[in-house]
């Protein structure tokens, strides 16, 4: 049912704009008019001008267009009421909001950089899962560098097999050379691989508006969903190219044993989670300019829940951090979800957005 509220006036020729201030709610859409709430002295047909008002009836209406705030709190809506009379209109606004699934309550330690949702299948492994970051303004560190981390979690296993797995983009503190990695970790937390290798060249330290990085993980070919690897993608705000990198883990040199890699220090992913935070060691990103959403694909209907399921192997949460914070997002499962994300101002950098990490610390560490 459609809510009236407001009583307004309107003079022959004049137009009057409007802004309406609502919550960002995933899958919410206000649809907003005006009704004239006086009798029509007006009885020629309408037609659009160049302007694209109807011409004769009383009341035209713009094209309603809207802005979310900087703190990815509130969605505002804006448009013109135009009176082509040659009349005063009284009028007032009517609503009927389309809404959809409720957002998913948010974490215990809040949406931001190193405290978001996870993404999950039941319990199911995870197959082609990609996470694309589309920057809509340029994204500049002032202080330890950033990195961009898709931390996933495998079911508990057998020793010396791949729990936690970091597919990670990072850069160095004021340096425009971005590197991937992956970083494997056991159940007891020991550190399995830790692989590098440079992905791209940008024209600065500051990650241009319009760029796009995507990690798309890689998989055996026997059905298990057994994580392998991942691609690495760079590309520029005309969809050019920058930089590629693929890593494959089996092969690889075990930090704990010396000894390369093989198929059983590999899992399925049955989670993930997506963060934003300095570069390694636990550093915090001073973030001068952020904003954008990331884009999270599988070949399953991917959940947001927002606390790590039983059936993941380890409570271990990444500490790297910045002032940083993430949208809400629907709770209701697709193939492909996004997600917006936002810097945070100055005055926030600490206490509100700290996030607080998990059961155990995960320190991504320094390059060899």
């Amino acid at each position: 049912m459609a809510m009236q509220w407001g009583s307004n006036s309107l003079a022959p020729g004049a137009s009057a704009g409007w802004f309406f201030v609502r919550g960002n709610t995933p899958w919410f859409q206000p649809v907003l008019r005006v009704m004239p709430v006086t009798p029509s002295f007006t009885d020629n047909l309408w037609w659009v001008e160049s302007d694209g008002y109807p011409h004769w009836n009383q009341l035209g209406v713009s094209t309603m267009w809207s802005q979310l705030s900087d703190d990815l709190a509130n969605v505002v809506y804006f448009l013109v009421v135009e009176n082509r009379s040659n009349s005063v209109v009284e009028y007032a606004f009517l609503e009927a909001d389309l809404t959809g699934p409720a957002a998913m309550a948010a974490p215990a330690g809040g949406l931001v950089s190193n405290s978001n949702y996870f993404l999950e299948n039941g319990g199911n492994p995870l197959t082609g899962v990609v996470a694309t970051i589309n920057f809509s303004v340029d994204f500049a560190s002032s202080a330890n560098g950033y990195s961009f981390q898709l931390n996933a979690y495998a079911a508990p296993g057998t020793a010396n097999t791949a729990e936690v797995q970091q597919f990670v983009v990072y850069a160095s503190p004021s340096s425009s050379q971005l590197f991937a990695r992956i970083d494997t970790w056991d159940s007891a937390l020991n550190e399995l691989n830790r692989i590098d290798t440079s992905l791209a060249t940008l024209p600065s330290a500051t990650i241009p508006a319009g760029y796009a990085i995507s990690m798309a993980l890689t998989y055996t070919s026997d059905g298990t969903g057994t994580v392998t690897g991942a691609n690495y993608k760079v590309m520029d705000n005309d969809g050019n190219t920058v930089g590629t990198a693929s890593i494959a883990i089996v092969g690889q040199t075990l930090r704990t044993t010396g000894k390369p890699a093989t198929a059983a220090n590999l899992a399925p992913i049955n989670c993930f989670q997506y963060n934003i935070g300095g570069d390694y060691g636990g550093s915090r990103a001073t973030l001068t300019s952020a904003a954008g959403t990331v884009v999270y694909q599988a070949d399953q209907a991917l959940g947001v829940v927002n606390a790590e399921p039983a059936y993941a192997g380890l409570d271990a949460g990444t500490v790297e951090n910045a002032n940083l914070i993430f949208g809400p997002m629907a709770n209701v499962a697709e193939q492909a979800v996004s997600q917006s994300f936002v810097a945070t101002k100055a005055d926030d950098i600490s206490g509100k957005y700290a996030g607080r990490p998990r059961k155990h610390r995960l320190v991504l560490p320094p390059p060899d």
